[in-house]
């Protein structure tokens, strides 16, 4: 979630910040009873904007704790309960609300072919669920995340030539200054 003017409306001096915009405008989208179909969605965002499980102002988490205070009170007041099923096309997995009340994960295969992720929910309340997709791509090339280290390694003393067992000696050679190809200056 962010704003148009988020860069110049980061007053943190003032106590204010895009957090804090965000948090004020749930509580009064719930309050004026508007955008009702959007407002779950933002506030996920809002509470995506959290950065180690906290928003940019000790202001922004005092509005945030009334702001999710108040969405829980409106949009969750019935608890989940009975049971939700997830299927991926052959592949079929149910989550049973009395068995796990806080929830959990539901794993399913990825198809061969492609198919629809289907969801239903029997029962009272409305869970959330958040849809993640993996998968293995071959690597084409090494990857790099910007740190290199290389070195050598030969042998020293070896039992059978050209094949290492155990106890044989080696020696292991890197570049005597490290180069870090990091962004920026070290």
């Amino acid at each position: 979630m962010g704003f148009s003017r988020e860069e110049s409306d980061a007053l943190w001096w003032l106590m204010v910040s895009a957090d804090v915009s965000a948090a004020r405008l749930i509580l009064h989208l719930i309050e004026a009873g508007a955008w009702r179909e959007d407002v779950p969605l933002i506030a996920r965002g809002f509470l995506g904007r959290q950065r180690r499980g906290a928003w940019d102002l000790t202001v922004a988490n005092a509005w945030g704790v009334l702001a999710v205070e108040k969405f829980a009170r409106v949009f969750e007041a019935v608890p989940v309960d009975g049971a939700t099923t997830a299927s991926l096309g052959s592949a079929t997995e149910r989550l049973d609300w009395r068995q796990a009340p806080r929830g959990g994960t539901l794993s399913l295969s990825w198809p061969v072919a492609g198919a629809e992720l289907d969801l239903s929910h029997d029962g009272g309340g409305a869970p959330w669920i958040i849809a993640q997709a993996q998968a293995a791509i071959p690597l084409g090339a090494p990857l790099s995340s910007g740190y290199r280290i290389s070195r050598s390694v030969r042998p020293v003393e070896q039992r059978v030539p050209g094949r290492w067992s155990r106890g044989d000696q080696l020696r292991v050679d890197s570049p005597s200054r490290p180069r870090a190809t990091w962004p920026g200056s070290w």
